[in-house]
């Protein structure tokens, strides 16, 4: 599953090292400590867990379409009900 390319990746990757938390890098923090094979192995994990979650949000929109149109049929319940 492919998309729009942004600089989400990077910048977690820059907010999540420990050197940017501890305050400790200077204007080298990307020649020090960053390569862009870090940033695919990372995004591995994201692109299955977005295929998942697309096809819950899929999975759940059909069965609320069928919630609606099913809403205007009457249940066997009420067809069978008797009329005092």
């Amino acid at each position: 599953m492919t998309g729009i390319e942004t600089t989400l990746p990077f910048g977690k990757f820059v907010m999540q090292h420990e050197a940017f938390i501890t305050a400790n890098f200077d204007t080298k923090f990307i020649e020090k400590y960053f390569s862009p094979d870090l940033l695919e192995k990372a995004s591995e994990g994201s692109s299955q867990v977005a295929a998942f979650a697309s096809g819950q949000i899929f999975y759940q929109n059909e069965n609320k379409q069928n919630l609606v149109q099913n809403a205007g049929e009457k249940s066997n319940w009420f067809l069978k009900r008797k009329d005092s």
